[in-house]
């Protein structure tokens, strides 16, 4: 069971009738975080609501007359068919009369709106404190193996006389954490909390009960920008343990909004993939998170509503060295320059990835480029082996057929510019660009580059990973 519980303290009901409950309704429990109610939408959708006798009578009326006029359609359409018809309508007439003459036992369809004049059904708020008396009842849904079916519930009772559904792993976790005694119910206290936006009946004797409570009393904390101070350890509201490096910038590469001369030219084509992308800079939080993997521990943090406290007013010792840490990233620092260097081209068996299906087919790993203009464009290398055999060295070698792809339809290749400061990447326009080459020596004649992006930090990367 999750230990990351969300325990309200106020709880709301709402009801729908239910013959096969032992109160006569199902509840619906939803629960305020403070600002707000949790599936509000959602639970009111579900509910039936109270109407007063008159909003009731107007709704009653409404619909008698509806039904009437159906009666009346019917009748007039029927009487269209003929003298073949004429025992139709004069059921069509009895029925009606009969109709007309029982107004006060007719009962108006609410199954849409959802209306009741039942007063019981209206919905209670109470304070979510510990409490005892829940009583295991039934299996509710289940047995169906349609689309449609229903997963598998469990009702239980609720002291404060209303019946309500958990989940079968809900049910399962009570029973690992107390006993259900016959006659009497379950014992102990227990509280309604959420996962997520699942319902969770929590025993307060269980550890995570008191987890959940410390995690629930998170949510209420806030921490505002007057409270960072650079090198402190900070939580959020999540559990995690985040050191805050500064307000800094931020280098990353998004999608340029098209313009109307992008739409013309690609028209019902226009996506991301052919959208071309630049380097944006955002003065955003930064902080450090150990515990994730190497590549992932520098946390943007856009806004600071996700903060909950601050674990210490002391910066911890190592800030330097996370700060020399995050000048090296690839976000850090803004980009300088493109540096472009001759690739060897490697056709060892152990390098060119070959087809499972055949293995005289394959592509070589890695991208390749090459320099047109003051643009590098990238391409895909497939090989076919000819024949292997001993070159004068006596070194095992084979020629081969190579194909080399500028775009295919499935992997649109990079353009890649640098122009006015600024990292510019774009795709291909048209595909199955392919030439073949049937030597290696002609290949490497090609000059393929290995590109990479110089940062202000002098760090290097590989233009795909930026």
């Amino acid at each position: 069971m999750n230990d990351k519980l969300f325990i309200a303290k106020k709880v709301k009901v709402g009801f729908n009738k239910r013959a096969d409950t032992y109160t006569g309704k199902l509840g619906y429990v939803i629960g305020h975080d403070g600002k707000k109610w949790r599936k509000e939408p959602s639970w009111e959708g579900w509910r039936e609501k109270f109407q007063t006798p008159e909003a009731w009578e107007i709704e009653k009326k409404k619909q008698y007359e509806q039904s009437i006029k159906s009666y009346e359609q019917n009748i007039e359409h029927y009487k269209g068919y003929g003298a073949s018809y004429i025992q139709h309508v004069k059921t069509q007439e009895e029925q009606l009369q009969k109709f007309k003459d029982n107004y006060a036992g007719f009962v108006p369809n609410t199954y849409s709106s959802k209306w009741s004049n039942d007063e019981s059904i209206n919905p209670v708020e109470f304070d979510n404190i510990p409490t005892s008396g829940f009583v295991l009842n039934r299996k509710a849904g289940g047995g169906s193996r349609g689309w449609d079916a229903r997963a598998t519930y469990c009702r239980v009772w609720d002291p404060r006389d209303f019946e309500f559904e958990i989940s079968i792993p809900n049910l399962l976790f009570i029973l690992q954490e107390t006993t259900s005694t016959k006659g009497k119910g379950l014992e102990g206290d227990f509280v309604y909390s959420w996962d997520g936006k699942d319902l969770v009946l929590l025993p307060c004797g269980c550890e995570e009960y008191k987890k959940s409570a410390g995690f629930t009393k998170l949510q209420g904390e806030k921490i505002g920008v007057k409270d960072l101070i650079e090198g402190c350890s900070y939580k959020t509201k999540r559990e995690e343990d985040l050191i805050y490096l500064g307000k800094l910038n931020w280098y990353t590469m998004q999608y340029v909004k098209p313009t109307d001369k992008d739409k013309d030219k690609y028209g019902r084509r226009m996506s991301k993939y052919n959208m071309p992308q630049e380097v944006k800079t955002t003065k955003s939080y930064i902080f450090y998170n150990e515990k994730q993997s190497p590549g992932y521990r520098f946390v943007v943090v856009s806004g600071l509503v996700n903060l909950a406290t601050r674990n210490s007013d002391v910066p911890v010792s190592n800030y330097a060295e996370l700060m020399e840490e995050f000048s090296k990233q690839k976000e850090a620092s803004a980009p300088v320059r493109l540096e472009a260097t001759p690739t060897k081209i490697n056709f060892d068996e152990d390098k060119c990835v070959l087809d499972p299906k055949n293995d005289h087919h394959g592509h070589l790993p890695g991208s390749y480029y090459l320099k047109e203009g003051d643009k590098y464009v990238q391409y895909n290398l497939y090989v076919k082996k000819d024949h292997e055999y001993k070159n004068t060295l006596g070194v095992r070698d084979y020629s081969a057929s190579v194909y080399v792809y500028k775009g295919i339809q499935y992997w649109p290749n990079q353009i890649i510019e640098f122009k006015n400061g600024q990292l510019i990447r774009t795709r291909h326009e048209s595909n199955n660009q392919r030439e073949s080459v049937t030597t290696k020596a002609k290949l490497e004649a090609k000059g393929f580059v290995k590109l990479e992006l110089v940062t202000e930090s002098g760090t290097k990367f590989n233009v795909e990973n930026y």
